[in-house]
This record gives C-alpha cells, sequence and structure tokens, in this order.
C-alpha cells in the first residue's frame, strides 16, 4: 500500500507491506503432513515481517512515524526498551533497535537508513523516544526523522527471536522483499480472467478477497476488522474476522470465474474437512468458524476502549457462531457445483458432504418445528 504526502517543503511516500516470495503459490496439505498446510522457515521469517518504508521524493522532510503496541487489546502490560536512542547509516551495528516484550508476545523493531545517491554529509538520522499513551499498558516509541530527496528510512516490527533468518535487514534486503512481493502480487492477479469495465478496481477487489484468505487452513474470513460500527455512534460493532460459510460461498463464486482455482481448492478442503469434525449435535453445519477452523467463538466486549469515533461496545469474538442460517446449504452446495465445473472434478469426500447436507436439509424440511 502506497500513501503519498504532498507539502511545501517536499513530498514522501509511505509504502506498508508484508514480504511475499515471488514464486509462492498456495501450498495444499499432503497427505503425511499435519492438519495445516506446511510453509518453511524462510517463509514463515517473511510472513511476519510488517515492513514500513518512508522514502522522500522530493525536497526536504521531517516527520514522526509512532509505534505503539497494545497486547491483547490493551489488557496485557509490556516493557519497551530502546536499544538505540540515535541511528544513522554510518554506524555499523545491527538493525535491531526497539523492543516491546508483553507476557506472551515478544517484538522487535528494526530500522534500515537507504542515502540514495545523496553522497553529502546530510545522512538521515532518527531519534526515538518513549511515549506512554491513555489506555495504554506500557510505552510505546515516536521516532523523529529527516530524510532529503532520494533517501528512505525503513521500519520492521518482527517478532523478537534468538536466531533470525536475516539478523540484520539492510536497504538491499528490503529492496528484494519489495520488488519479490511486487512480483508476486503482479503474477496473481495477472491470472485474471476478467475483461469488462472498471477492470482497475475490479482487480483491486479481487487482491482484497485473496489478502482475506488463511493460506495455512484455506478458510476465508468475511472481514479483517472488528467493531467498525455500521452507524457511527451506534451499537452494531461486530467482529467479522471468522469465516462464514456464506460469505465465503459468495467469494468462491467470484475466485472461480475470474481463474482463481487453487483458493477454491484450499477452501474445499477446509470446508470439507469442517463436515468431518466440526458438526453439531444435530448434524448440522455451524454458520462460521475461526482461521483454524474452531467453533468456539465467545462474545466479549472491551470496556476501556472508546471504538471508532466513540462508537461502543467493542466487540470481539461474536455471538452468532451459534444462530442457525439455513440457507447457507443452499449457497455452499451452489460453490461445490460451481467448484465441479469451473475448478476440478470433486473428490469422494466432497461428493459425502454434499450428500450429508441434502439429507439434513431434507431432515429439516420435514420437521415440523422448524
Amino acid at each position: 500500500m502506497q500513501t503519498r504526502y504532498i507539502h511545501e517543503d517536499g513530498v514522501v511516500d509511505i509504502v506498508d507491506f508484508f514480504p511475499r516470495p515471488k514464486s509462492a503459490k498456495v501450498i495444499f496439505r499432503g497427505p503425511k503432513q499435519s492438519a495445516y498446510r506446511e510453509m518453511t522457515s524462510v517463509q514463515e521469517e517473511l510472513k511476519k515481517w510488517l515492513v514500513r518504508r518512508v522514502e522522500c521524493i522530493r525536497g526536504r522532510m521531517e516527520l514522526e512515524v509512532e509505534v505503539h503496541p497494545a497486547f491483547e487489546y490493551a489488557t496485557e502490560p509490556h516493557e519497551t526498551t530502546i536499544l538505540r536512542e540515535t541511528h544513522s547509516c554510518s554506524e555499523s551495528h545491527e538493525s535491531k533497535t526497539v523492543t516491546f516484550h508483553s507476557k506472551t508476545v515478544q517484538l522487535q523493531l528494526d530500522v534500515s537508513i537507504d542515502n540514495g545517491d545523496n553522497e553529502s554529509s546530510n545522512t538521515p538520522v532518527v531519534r526515538f523516544k518513549k511515549v506512554m499513551k491513555p489506555g495504554m499498558l506500557g510505552p510505546g516509541v515516536v521516532a523523529s526523522i529527516q530524510v532529503s530527496e532520494g533517501q528512505a528510512v525503513s521500519f520492521i516490527l518482527r517478532n523478537d527471536l534468538p536466531n533470525h533468518v536475516s539478523p540484520v535487514i539492510t536497504s538491499a534486503l528490503l529492496d528484494t522483499q519489495q520488488h519479490d512481493t511486487q512480483t508476486y502480487w503482479y503474477n496473481w492477479i495477472s491470472k485474471s480472467k476478467y475483461k469488462g469495465r472498471w477492470r482497475e478496481v475490479v482487480s483491486r477487489s479481487l487482491m482484497i478477497l485473496k489478502l482475506m484468505t488463511y493460506e495455512p487452513t484455506g478458510a476465508i474470513i468475511a472481514a479483517p476488522t472488528f467493531s467498525i460500527p455500521e452507524d457511527i455512534g451506534g451499537v452494531r460493532n461486530w467482529d467479522y474476522r471468522f469465516s462464514w460459510v456464506r460469505d465465503s460461498s459468495f467469494t468462491i463464486y467470484i475466485l472461480l470465474r475470474l481463474g482463481f482455482t487453487e483458493e477454491a481448492d484450499a477452501y474445499m478442503d477446509f470446508i470439507s474437512e469442517r463436515f468431518l469434525k466440526s458438526r453439531v449435535a444435530d448434524g448440522g453445519l455451524p454458520i462460521m468458524f475461526t482461521i483454524r477452523g474452531e467453533t468456539d467463538i465467545p462474545e466479549s466486549e472491551l470496556t476501556h476502549m472508546d471504538g471508532y469515533k466513540g462508537s461502543k461496545p467493542v466487540r470481539i469474538g461474536n455471538g452468532a457462531a451459534f444462530h442457525q442460517q439455513f440457507d447457507i446449504y443452499g449457497e455452499l452446495m451452489d460453490a461445490i457445483y460451481l467448484y465441479n465445473k469451473y475448478g476440478k472434478p470433486i473428490h469422494w469426500d466432497l461428493w459425502c458432504t454434499v450428500r450429508q447436507m441434502l439429507d439434513y436439509v431434507l431432515t429439516i424440511k420435514d420437521d415440523p418445528d422448524m
């Protein structure tokens, strides 16, 4: 994601991305693998990076970059340690600069400085200070930076591990990761069969749908957000970070018709396994799952948070997990039909899934209490 800031003193681009290997594909679970799809150690390392690159395009700019972690939704305290208050590219040291440690999570902030083609002594300098925000249970940091045309400062948030695959993050490494990530997404969207109007908008929407797939299991979430209000100041603030059968079926329709069969393959594996392991007492299918296939999704309110523009309560989890919604069977069967038509011929387990759904729907039809 690229954001451009234009000011009378200069222009800066902010680029945020999660690194991806350029040749990565959806990896399918083999017969000898665990229940979750496997990735190599290097891919696991890279997938857990969050990169923000600040690059000056024109002029000279002074900026502040804030990092304020809130562990367990700001219910768990943490310690912040600044290992180096001043950071410049003329120094020879590791990129690890700040650590954030809670009881269960340990993160580190790496800094990489690129002086570009600027051979002057005007080298970017990053200065850190701790800042405590109201409602937080530990301090964050504010980085003050000055960048001139052609220079860039990058911030990388990742797990604090004793033995990283890449202990020192350099500008050259980030250039490679950014290029590989862009190549991955270019190759992925190039498979689209859409040739109609508003192609750029449709492509962007397809990429968002891809971002809502969880590769280790094949689950597809409804949205990556929680407690975004339906009305500002209202109480209908739900958590949509789960895999609804209905929403996933609609997503499969789109992906299949536009040429993205690998994601459909992965979801069909996911939903087939759910039929084998996650049905309720009467044989029905829960309407939603976590990204790992669990059905225990308790809903709770975070009373210490204000919510978006004061919209309370802030909720995590979803009480709708125990609702009955009988339309999901028709939508899922439609998705399986399209998968058989535009994807791969459905295998025996999926045929059994369809048969079980039909049996259950017929049971509901004949039940006078339904």
